[in-house]
């Protein structure tokens, strides 16, 4: 990921995320869908799950250009949350995560 534009940043700073991986989960719409948009302002690299496909592929797009990749999955299975962990970490490496959980149900 590129250095943010200072346009983007406050005070033309880099951002507090910057090259940070994220996982956020029920990112395709509502308040994950918010919560990407401002993670992605933010610098982070985005991994985002959820059950809704095109949802997600929406909210990739509002993430910007090689900010965010997705996982559909429902976090309350284990299989699913160990996936989701494995492809953030291969995303952005094992000691720099950070789990958000958005409306996990």
């Amino acid at each position: 990921m590129a250095a943010p534009d200072s346009d983007k940043t406050f005070a033309g700073s880099i951002p507090k995320l910057y090259n940070k991986t994220v996982v956020l989960t029920g990112a395709g719409s509502g308040i994950g869908l918010a919560a990407v948009r401002l993670f992605a302002k933010e610098g982070a690299k985005l991994m985002l799950a959820g059950r809704n496909e095109e949802a997600l592929a929406g909210a990739v797009r509002a993430a910007g250009a090689g900010n965010a990749a997705y996982l559909v999955a429902d976090v309350t299975k284990p299989e699913d949350n160990r996936r989701l962990i494995e492809a953030a970490r291969q995303a952005g490496g094992p000691d720099n995560i950070t789990v958000v959980l958005l409306r996990a149900k």
